[in-house]
């Protein structure tokens, strides 16, 4: 089977696209309209978008061009040109399946159920159509109709989204955490904090800028007490370099910045202006599973100023749904090192894996 999306100014053109491309057997099974990418997409006027199929590959000769019929005389009804055997959905959403043949119904229905599955698990709606679009298309022909194996697909396809990462290598010296606010960043550092010290037996200094929340130093202060750690609070770009002079030979440096709102673009360029004057600085960040789907696109947008190294996902217990996760890495093409599931220092940190990551996004592993 041969599957193909379109996307283009009428569905007059997109049916016709269909029909070089995939031939006149072609079946049309949604029909949708769609925005421009990017910011300025909202402002343009929307496109149609069909996703076609056909069971076969289109014959090599060149179709013959479709007879135009003469215009229509004074009082005569307008006639419409004979249409290939392509037949658009009824509706913007999804054709019926009485209007799909035979050999593609039961593939059809499996595509549809594998697509509404990973939208309930929160992956966007036009990312989970293409992650199954790509599971199908890797399906040989007799196995098309296979549940199983579409889901085996599924995963496969999922988990090559994501970015193997060595965490043998040393992330870097210097690390900042950045983030919206309420995700579990201080929390985060501990955790890893207490790894490095504890576990591989760095030199550890934590450091903080957010000087901002209520207890937020007392918080760090007292994990790095339990560490036998430094503290550092920073409050302007002096006190920033005086710690790193004074701290020139420590293993790792962890830094926790305050939690900016990603409309806070004027508090977003402060921090990041702060965390210019680090040489070779290691940028990661947090971002919390529980996040709702239409704001993963405002904080891939607005965070992207920092150039992030890796992602670190948290609150992984707190939800049901890690599709945010699969959404963050197909926007931002970076690594995701740790899953966090829970408050225990240093103990609810789940070292990421490629399969890890595509099983909490399909629902399994949650808990380690």
């Amino acid at each position: 089977m041969r599957i193909r999306r379109y996307v283009a100014a009428s569905l007059d053109e997109a049916v016709e696209r269909v029909r070089k491309e995939l031939g006149r057997d072609a079946v049309i099974l949604e029909v949708r309209r769609v925005r421009a990418p990017g910011l300025g997409g909202w402002f343009k006027r929307r496109r149609i978008e069909v996703t076609a199929a056909a069971d076969h590959q289109p014959a090599s000769a060149p179709v013959p061009p479709v007879r135009k019929l003469p215009a229509p005389g004074p009082g005569k009804p307008t006639l419409r040109q004979p249409s290939v055997n392509i037949r658009p959905a009824a509706t913007p959403l999804v054709t019926s399946e009485n209007m799909i043949p035979e050999p593609l119904r039961t593939s059809y229905v499996l595509a549809r159920d594998h697509t509404d599955q990973l939208i309930n698990r929160g992956v966007q709606p036009d990312l989970a159509r293409k992650v199954v679009e790509k599971a199908l298309a890797a399906l040989p022909l007799e196995e098309l109709n296979n549940s199983q194996a579409l889901e085996k697909s599924v995963n496969k396809v999922i988990t090559d989204y994501f970015i193997p990462q060595n965490h043998k290598q040393s992330a870097g010296r210097t690390i900042a955490f950045v983030g919206p606010t309420g995700v579990g960043k201080t929390t985060t550092i501990a955790k890893l904090a207490a790894i490095y010290k504890l576990q591989q037996g760095k030199e550890v200094v934590l450091a903080t800028t957010d000087t901002y929340r209520i207890a937020a130093v007392d918080q760090l202060r007292r994990y790095a007490e339990i560490l036998h750690v430094p503290l550092e609070v920073i409050y302007t770009v002096d006190d920033l370099k005086a710690a790193l002079d004074r701290h020139w030979l420590a293993g790792m440096i962890l830094i926790d910045t305050a939690g900016r709102s990603p409309q806070q673009e004027l508090y977003l360029a402060e921090v990041k202006n702060l965390l210019n004057e680090i040489p070779a600085v290691h940028t990661v960040l947090v971002v919390s599973a529980t996040t709702k789907m239409d704001d993963i696109e405002l904080i891939c947008d607005r965070f992207r100023i920092f150039d992030p190294n890796e992602v670190v996902l948290t609150k992984i217990d707190e939800t049901r749904s890690a599709g945010t996760l699969l959404n963050l890495v197909d926007r931002l093409k970076v690594p995701v090192t740790y899953v966090c599931n829970g408050q225990n220092v240093p103990d609810d940190l789940m070292v990421a894996n490629p399969q890890l990551l595509a099983n909490l996004v399909l629902g399994g592993a949650r808990h380690g």
